[in-house]
């Protein structure tokens, strides 16, 4: 981003201005836009956008919020650039992200960017990475509509092609994994899961991959080993996110973690330490504006309100 240029903010509030404006900016634009060939683009022009990519799929699972105005970034100067291959990005990522916010008007803006997308990979300058990143987009937006089967269909898709057609993309695999287990740990899909995360821990782990490894340890699809009484490997996949943390802003993997920590208590008799442990990280998760996003807000508050009903029954 220094290279770029381009500062995040240093709030949770100023980005949501960042990115409201932006998006104002965005969808009062429209999205359509003179493409111009790969080779009428200069070299700097493709360098910036490059970079404003990178920075903003290596924030989307860390730091969402702030990735959100970068996303959008990338997307306006991608249409003013002609970058078909750019906007094809910017049009999932930007699908997946109103799906993420929620409500039925950004719900509705989710599709008609994917059909967008789609539309732009008819084109000649379309590689199997805008191919993949396409079904993630998709994936991810069914995830958060809550069409569990589609949204692990098409994210298995995603991770298969990233890994097998394109170079460099193992981040953006291991994204569409974390969605596929959610998603099945949202449908229920416990044996499937009790064989799937324990591979994709120790795939993650050969490959020193810390972020897939912290991510595939924790969240709903955690619920699936608890329920098969797994209860010592998942606490020992806590105990590993906790002693690999990383100081600083409020990632996604501390959000599993908390969820799947409050889980095990419960599922152990120990709402006390439930309850302790949510409202330790309720700050951080309000801060980090987790409580903006319909489903993470969804899940957060169900998971403080089975910890508080515990302790009082208790």
């Amino acid at each position: 981003l220094a290279d770029a240029d381009v500062r995040l903010p240093r709030s949770g509030t100023g980005a949501l201005a960042v990115s409201a404006m932006r998006r104002v900016r965005l969808y009062l634009g429209g999205f359509e836009f003179q493409q111009r060939p790969p080779a009428a683009i200069s070299s700097r022009v493709r360098g910036r956008l490059e970079d404003l990519w990178a920075a903003t799929t290596a924030l989307s699972m860390m730091d969402p919020v702030r990735a959100d105005g970068v996303g959008l970034l990338h997307f306006l100067e991608s249409l003013r650039a002609g970058d078909a291959a750019h906007v094809a990005r910017s049009l999932g990522y930007e699908a997946a992200f109103a799906a993420l916010i929620g409500g039925p008007m950004l719900r509705g803006k989710a599709r008609e960017l994917l059909r967008r997308n789609m539309e732009a990979l008819a084109g000649p300058h379309a590689t199997p990475y805008e191919h993949a990143f396409y079904q993630l987009g998709a994936g991810s937006s069914a995830f958060f509509h809550s069409e569990w089967d589609e949204a692990a269909r098409l994210c298995d898709a995603a991770a298969r092609g990233f890994r097998t057609e394109c170079r460099g993309a193992e981040y953006e695999a291991a994204v569409a994994v974390v969605f596929g287990l959610q998603a099945r740990g949202q449908a229920g899909q416990v044996a499937e899961l009790v064989a799937r995360i324990p591979a994709a821990i120790r795939d993650a782990d050969a490959r020193g991959d810390l972020f897939a490894a912290n991510n595939y340890r924790g969240g709903f699809h955690s619920l699936a080993r608890i329920a098969a009484g797994q209860i010592a490997e998942v606490q020992a996949d806590l105990r590993k996110v906790v002693e690999t943390w990383k100081p600083g802003f409020y990632q996604m993997h501390a959000y599993h973690r908390v969820f799947t920590g409050v889980a095990v208590d419960l599922y152990t008799g120990d709402p006390r330490s439930a309850v302790a442990r949510i409202e330790q990280d309720w700050p951080e998760l309000k801060a980090g504006l987790f409580l903006r996003m319909e489903l993470p807000a969804m899940e957060l508050r169900w998971t403080r309100a089975r910890a508080a009903l515990a302790l009082a029954a208790q």
